[in-house]
């Protein structure tokens, strides 16, 4: 796989990096919901092919920075341009992953679960007795959405599957940049 030198880099470097502020146990949890999430929507969307890989957790993982970054902004020197150099590493990883061959569903999905499990799981620095109750609400409410999200994700599985509902959202796994580029996929764009 062509991905993976690049993959193991990313987990090198957003895992240790998270490991340290937040703990092994933290980022296992984080790693294993990201990783079980992002191929569960995966294999709703494209339930014919068998993909396997770690794009969903390390995309978790750059799910992680994003929430560590939004948790703690009010902190954080110059926060605009570290906000954009963050959201163009996201943005470009995810352009790359309309490329064939790549699993662009289980990147997304695997960072909206790392997402949300970062809220749930990460320590937090509070400032002030309002912003640990918002914090305590957005604990809550990303319980439930990665409850509910694990549900729908499992109901669609049996009974959806595929993107017949939705015909273009096959084009976030793959984009057809030249003819026959998608072919490998089975479906004619």
């Amino acid at each position: 796989n062509q991905k993976t030198p690049l993959t193991i880099v990313a987990q090198l470097i957003l895992g240790s990096q998270i490991e340290r502020t937040a703990g092994w146990f933290r980022i296992m949890l984080i790693y294993l919901t990201s990783g079980i999430g992002g191929n569960l929507i995966s294999s709703v969307f494209v339930p014919y092919e068998a993909t396997c890989g770690a794009g969903g957790p390390v995309y978790g993982l750059l799910g992680v920075v994003l929430v560590e970054f939004l948790q703690s902004y009010q902190v954080v020197i110059k926060p605009g341009i570290e906000l954009i150099k963050l959201l163009s590493v996201i943005f470009l990883s995810l352009f790359i992953g309309t490329l064939p061959y790549l699993d662009n569903f289980a990147n997304i999905g695997g960072m909206i679960f790392g997402v949300l499990s970062a809220y749930l799981f990460l320590p937090y620095i509070t400032f002030g007795k309002f912003d640990y109750g918002r914090k305590v609400v957005q604990i809550i409410v990303a319980f439930l959405l990665i409850v509910f999200l694990f549900i729908v994700g499992f109901v669609a599985f049996y009974i959806v599957q595929g993107t017949d509902w939705c015909k273009n959202c096959y084009y976030l796994n793959c984009i057809p940049y030249s003819k026959n580029m998608c072919h490998k996929h089975l479906i004619d764009l």
